[in-house]
């Protein structure tokens, strides 16, 4: 459930997706590809990388002492707290949890959790605030790309996700002058590969094409703790940390849905 944040401080608890704005279309429709943004998808042909190679090697690096060395790109957590409250949970994103929600944006399932979030819904429609936790991390990614399938939604859910830098502003730009185009995807899993010191980097899978030329790919988030919330950490010119790749089966991913 996420809380109406209509500036009064009390707010309606409400479904972020049971709005008209979020009623899309029965057909399929898929990840956005925003001007200069993440979910590129001309990149993933053949030679992007082999089957089955996804992103197995997209961990963080470790440190001496065990920790993960984070892509200089990615700036420093502000170690604010979360802005409504949510508590912070460490651990291992071993599936989603009871009392998840399930509902559509688009032909994607986005999941909800009264502990994770998304705690709060903006006068856009856009949800906001999950939980410090590898669950909050999952959920926040998930509906990322999901909101950016929404040609209405692409840009007030990019202005509210986008880490603050460079990127943020170039994708902001891009998408701003030339809008959102939206191709037919679908989710078919994720995995938490890193999860730790206010960083997280999520692997969403998902089919991309029509019914006569699918194609299984991997698109990597990369989650920097900011400002009480999980944004989405850019590359300068406003792509992803990791390019998106293909992927021979998901076997080695969380279904989603319920």
């Amino acid at each position: 459930m996420a809380k109406n944040d209509d500036g009064d401080g009390g707010g309606q608890e409400i479904p972020f997706w049971q709005t008209k704005s979020f009623l899309a279309s029965a057909g399929v429709v898929g990840v956005v590809v925003l001007a200069g943004l993440a979910l590129v998808i001309q990149p993933l042909l053949p030679a992007s990388s082999p089957p089955g190679q996804g992103s197995e090697s997209t961990h963080f690096p470790l440190g001496p002492s065990g920790e993960p060395v984070l892509p200089s790109e990615v700036p420093l957590s502000d170690a604010s707290e979360s802005v409504c409250g949510l508590e912070p949970q460490e651990g291992e994103f071993e599936g989603f949890p009871e009392g998840t929600s399930w509902d559509y944006v688009g032909a994607m399932q986005v999941p909800s959790h009264e502990d994770h979030g998304p705690g709060l819904l903006s006068e856009d429609r856009v949800p906001s605030c999950w939980a410090l936790s590898p669950e909050g991390a999952v959920n926040a990614a998930l509906a990322y790309g999901a909101l950016t399938n929404d040609a209405e939604l692409a840009l007030p859910a990019a202005e509210q996700m986008l880490a603050e830098g460079k990127g943020r502003e170039t994708a902001l730009k891009g998408l701003r002058e030339q809008g959102a185009q939206v191709v037919r995807s679908e989710f078919r899993g994720v995995r938490l590969l890193t999860f730790g010191f206010d960083r997280a980097r999520v692997d969403i899978a998902l089919v991309v094409g029509d019914l006569a030329s699918e194609t299984l790919i991997s698109s990597v988030v990369d989650l920097r703790w900011e400002d009480g919330d999980w944004k989405v950490a850019t590359r300068d010119d406003g792509s992803m940390m990791v390019p998106p790749s293909t992927v021979s089966d998901v076997s080695n991913y969380t279904p989603i849905g319920q």
